[in-house]
């Protein structure tokens, strides 16, 4: 959980999106907050490793 914070603020710095399992909570109450939420908020994009994978490794990758 420490990572979080300098994981946001680095991309947000670069211009880098985050690459992740995590899924935006929704208007859901959780105890913690999710990754796609907080960095959302700071205005950085984040992917799942399945939307990520087609759009920048197409060539090598394919889902079956």
């Amino acid at each position: 959980m420490v990572g979080r914070p300098f994981l946001i603020a680095h991309a947000m710095t670069h211009g880098f999106t985050i690459i992740t399992h995590e899924r935006p909570s929704g208007r859901a109450p959780k105890k913690r907050i999710m990754i796609p939420d907080a960095a959302a908020i700071h205005g950085v994009t984040t992917l799942t490793l399945y939307e990520f994978l087609p759009s920048y490794a197409s060539h090598n990758f394919s889902l079956k």
